[in-house]
């Protein structure tokens, strides 16, 4: 096992532009979003305003073993208030009208922008510990010529957990709870396969979600070409994003619509819902190697029947179909409002961040502890009886406090 970071070589560049496509989505790599295509939408969209930085990792004979990506995003940890109490959202409240930016720091983050998934792999497991290494290394070296608060290795699978602990931890890095994803594994390749593994009353539930033209008379299109759309998608996805009471600290305008539009053209599809040819909502959905991923929702919320609808829930109904369709393994949903997605069996995965202040070993603790209450974790559900080699981690919320607490009181910040 290679544990020295030294012994890789990082290759870091400012923009894909810097690379190509077949010089950056090598055989040996399989991680769907770290593909090429799939980072060009969010620079190209410049979603954000994202600095980004894309790191290449080269071994001792200067083969490409491992690819990463990472971006600096300013992000307002206010918007995180899913566990304050309300007293303390209204005191931040008030505070940020005073002053805007408080709260706001520039994160540094090996990980993905807009979905959820692990920003680093390698092509072979044994030069794992030595590739994390290697890029914290360069993540601590941008901070040096860039303004950057907090550096972040975001959304961490369990069972990574122990190998990223090993190498951060000592470089002052602290564990605490992200926002899970939820993940429907597809064992069927027909949509009435899929709905004969739920009982009746789920099942029912299920198909009613799909009556939408016989109740309401809505109309529903599954769109690949859909760049003549994209003013309706971002107004849709604005509504959603004004209401949502929800974490989302991305802001997509036309243009990203746009640019998915044209650089995943046969990666990409929209299900839309329409009522007298007036489109009143969408769902963005991309796809990659065996993965399916649900990306946006928008909606009009004025339209009548919206709530009687549920287009949200036949939304994720036609988007399995259309997975199965595509020859797709899995289908990953995302973060918050788990509850549908639950209805639709998908497991709740626990994610893990490791977080670190530039400069202030205090902060860091703050930040891992503050991000630990404010992120409500909900019910794993069957995650435990899925992934049993995990189970030491099932009481989740009390481990990552324990691993906190034990290097504080080891005096690990002074």
């Amino acid at each position: 096992m290679i544990l020295d970071g030294k012994a890789l070589t990082v290759i870091q560049s400012h923009s894909l532009r810097h690379t190509t496509q077949s010089e950056w989505n090598l055989p040996v790599f399989s991680q769907p979003l770290l593909d090429y295509e799939l980072l060009n939408i969010i620079e190209k969209a410049r979603v954000n305003n994202l600095q980004h930085f894309y790191f290449q990792l080269l071994n001792s004979q200067e083969a490409l073993i491992g690819r990463a990506n990472a971006y600096i995003a300013l992000t307002d940890f206010a918007t995180l208030e899913s566990g304050m109490p309300p007293y303390l959202i209204q005191v931040i409240q008030n505070i940020k009208k005073l002053f805007p930016n408080f709260l706001a720091f520039n994160m540094l983050e090996c990980g993905f922008f807009t979905t959820l998934g692990e920003g680093l792999e390698v092509s072979e497991p044994e030069y794992k510990p030595a590739a994390i290494q290697a890029v914290a290394q360069q993540m601590e070296n941008i901070t040096k010529s860039h303004k950057v608060d907090f550096l972040f290795f975001r959304d961490i699978p369990l069972e990574a957990y122990e190998t990223y602990r090993k190498i951060l931890m000592p470089m002052g890095y602290l564990p605490t709870l992200g926002f899970p994803n939820a993940v429907l594994e597809l064992k069927q390749d027909n949509l009435a396969g899929f709905l004969k593994t739920f009982n009746s009353k789920e099942r029912l539930k299920l198909k009613n979600s799909l009556l939408f033209k016989e109740k309401f008379n809505i109309e529903c299109k599954t769109i690949t070409d859909y760049k003549d759309l994209c003013p309706q998608l971002a107004k849709l996805w604005k509504n959603v994003y004004q209401g949502s009471t929800d974490y989302s600290r991305e802001y997509l305008d036309e243009k990203f619509f746009y640019t998915c539009s044209q650089v995943l053209k046969k990666q990409s599809e929209i299900i839309t819902f329409w009522a007298e040819e007036k489109l009143i909502a969408f769902m963005l959905n991309i796809f990659n190697r065996d993965e399916y991923f649900v990306l946006d929702w928008g909606v009009d919320y004025e339209f009548q029947h919206y709530r009687q609808a549920n287009l949200y829930r036949a939304a994720s109904v036609i988007s399995i179909e259309q997975a199965m369709k595509h020859k797709k393994k899995r289908v990953a949903f995302g973060i918050t409002n788990y509850i549908p997605k639950k209805l639709v069996n998908a497991t709740i995965h626990p994610l893990v961040y490791f977080v670190k202040h530039t400069n202030n070993p205090l902060l860091t603790y703050a930040l891992a502890v503050g991000m630990k209450g404010q992120i409500i974790q909900p019910d794993y559900g069957d995650f435990w009886q899925i992934n049993p080699q995990l189970n030491q981690y099932q009481k989740l919320d009390s481990f990552i406090a324990q691993e906190q607490a034990t290097l504080l009181k080891r005096g690990f910040f002074f």
